[in-house]
Order: structure tokens, then sequence, then C-alpha cells
């Protein structure tokens, strides 16, 4: 419903300058390279590149495995349930 107050702000809206549609843009990066320059991201294939390598880390390959897990003491002794419990 348009009334004397909201009918310009509808009129600014209908002869402004077409836009995208509301599109989201990620803007240009400037990433930090090894040698302390800064680099501008500006494709989508770069930027994807420095989202993925900030946000998600690498694995691990020095983590050593112990052969055995050190599972603590059993509080009581295991035994499987009867059907006349479950009943």
């Amino acid at each position: 419903m348009l009334d004397d107050k909201t009918v310009w702000v509808a009129h600014r809206y209908a002869s402004g300058e077409p836009t995208d549609g509301g599109k989201m843009r990620v803007p240009t990066l400037k990433v930090k390279q090894a040698n302390g320059q800064l680099r501008n991201m500006e494709t989508n294939a770069d930027k994807s590149k420095v989202l993925k390598d900030t946000f998600f880390l690498g694995p691990v390959m020095d983590v050593a495995q112990n052969e055995e897990p050190d599972y603590a003491y059993p509080k009581f002794k295991y035994e499987p349930i009867t059907n006349a419990q479950i009943q």
C-alpha cells in the first residue's frame, strides 16, 4: 500500500538504474604472499582457493598412532541382556 510518504520511495526504486538482482559477490581479496607482498585475487577460482586454504586446513600427517588404545578399566562385568529382562 502506498501513501504520500512511501510513494516517493517506490518511485525512486522504479526509476533507478537496474541492478544485478541482489547477487552476492565476493570482493577482490588481498592475500599476503610468502615474500610479504600483497596480491589481489580477482577471479572466482583464485578467491575460492584462498577461502578453502584459509578455512579448511590440510590433514596432519605426523601424528603418531598408538598400537593398543589405552582404555579405562571397566566399572562392571558385561553380561548380555536376557529375554526375561526385556519382558
